[in-house]
């Protein structure tokens, strides 16, 4: 019995620590569904928040990937995959701006390296 017991607990525990956050798609399903069919502004204003406030989060990630490939074409020589990586960070992602100003910084030594 007890074994049985414990054997239930620890699924009940893997079902909820399992259970995948909301998607912005999921968020935004539910805004609606909050302002629309509940008329609960409140709750519909907290799941459009929660959906902006994700793709800010995924653009950052993006931005991130995007330089850190820039970084492993500098590191390979690949000068030319570097300056492309850099540029789409300036030009897809001025709102990073910490990230937008390290790739800006490289590439006017890239320019300078190909002039010379």
């Amino acid at each position: 019995m007890i074994t049985r017991l414990l054997c239930f607990f620890s699924l009940s525990l893997v079902t909820l620590t399992a259970a995948p956050d909301p998607t912005p798609e999921d968020l935004l399903r539910q805004g609606l569904f909050e302002e629309e069919a509940n008329h609960d502004l409140d709750k519909a204003a907290d799941n459009y928040r929660a959906v902006i406030t994700a793709h800010d989060r995924q653009r950052a990630l993006a931005a991130s990937a995007t330089f850190r490939l820039g970084e492993i074409a500098r590191k390979k020589n690949d000068n030319e995959a570097a300056a492309a990586a850099f540029r789409t960070v300036v030009e897809r992602f001025p709102e990073q701006q910490e990230i937008a100003r390290l790739s800006a910084a490289w590439l006017p030594t890239r320019n300078h390296r190909q002039s010379t």
